[in-house]
């Protein structure tokens, strides 16, 4: 045998033996981003590794998903952006924050629309809900569970029980064109900003409150600075987990299995953990000395989501009675 043919003969025999033995296994690992708002200490937070875990255990190593909280990555416009243009495989953000892709995601984030939960659940897993995820895909985003996301209240440096109570004021509120025009018909100062801006923007008198669930004013510490909680349950919506189509459409049949299996099983950890979790927050923010207050006539504030409908938002109404009649038809 010529030299050249035991060269070729060796290195044929060394790819056999790297086959055999898998020694290049870790160039075989897709090493892939979750981008998530919310501290690593919050529930939802938690709830993200868990599905890293479940799909690293599913795939037997070959998938491994970095979490990325409290904005360490991106925020959550930012990482909406690379979603869509695949330079992201993962993103956990609030659903008002898709709202761009679709009229339902729209809807969702429109004052008073659901009466619990369970309305808000019932709808997103029915065909509306699957109008949602269908319009969703055509914007490059593939839709993988819902987080449960409490229900959103306002928190102030002052106490309210009524609309009177707010005017004036400077509150930040969650980037929905619906939120923005119910604050300013209310008479206050709608500010649209970060969720890692408000606790500054809160020290520094930016804003004299803002509106947000129970956890994430617990989580984020907003409680030090404004420790008035107004239950007035604005708002009833969930927040998505969603994965990149382009990076989604890559994937082998079974992985994209993988993925899907791993998301619902940490959604229904996560909504099956809320509630708990948020009453031992009730209790220690009621330690910590914050002041909780009920409206005096909730029908004041349902007035001004009616108006929104009536005066500025009539190309809703349909939407916004399907899902009032699907309401009726599950009660």
């Amino acid at each position: 045998m010529t030299r050249q043919n035991r060269i070729k003969s060796f290195g044929i025999m060394l790819l056999a033996s790297c086959i055999l033995s898998s020694c290049n296994t870790t160039s075989q690992v897709k090493h892939l981003r979750l981008a998530e708002s919310l501290p690593k200490g919050h529930l939802t937070t938690q709830a993200d590794y868990k599905f890293a875990e479940l799909v690293q255990q599913k795939s037997n190593g070959r998938m491994e998903v970095e979490v990325f909280p409290n904005e360490e990555l991106v925020d959550d416009q930012g990482a909406l952006k690379m979603v869509q243009e695949g330079t992201l495989e993962f993103a956990k953000t609030n659903v008002a924050i898709v709202a761009s892709c679709s009229t339902y995601a729209n809807v969702f984030s429109f004052p008073f629309l659901f009466d619990s939960k369970d309305h808000m659940l019932a709808v997103l897993n029915s065909d509306i809900g699957q109008r949602l995820k269908d319009e969703l895909s055509a914007c490059g985003i593939t839709y993988l569970t819902a987080y449960d996301n409490g229900v959103r209240s306002i928190y102030s440096k002052q106490k309210i029980t009524k609309i009177s109570d707010m005017e004036g004021l400077k509150f930040r509120v969650l980037k929905s064109a619906f939120l923005e025009d119910a604050f300013f018909q209310m008479g206050t100062n709608p500010v649209p900003l970060a969720l890692s801006e408000v606790d500054a923007a809160l020290t520094s008198g930016v804003i004299d409150g803002a509106e947000n669930n129970l956890a994430t004013y617990y989580a984020m510490g907003h409680y030090k600075k404004a420790k008035y909680f107004f239950n007035d349950k604005h708002m009833i919506q969930p927040d998505l987990l969603y994965a990149s189509k382009i990076f989604m459409d890559s994937l082998t049949k079974e992985d994209r299995a993988i993925i899907m299996e791993a998301a619902q099983e940490a959604g229904d950890f996560q909504r099956a953990a809320w509630p708990d979790y948020e009453e031992k927050i009730h209790e220690d923010l009621l330690q910590a000395g914050c002041v909780f207050s009920e409206p005096e006539d909730i029908q004041e504030f349902e007035q001004v989501a009616d108006k929104l409908l009536n005066n500025y938002y009539p190309e809703y109404k349909g939407v916004v009675q399907e899902i009032k009649t699907f309401e009726k038809s599950i009660s």
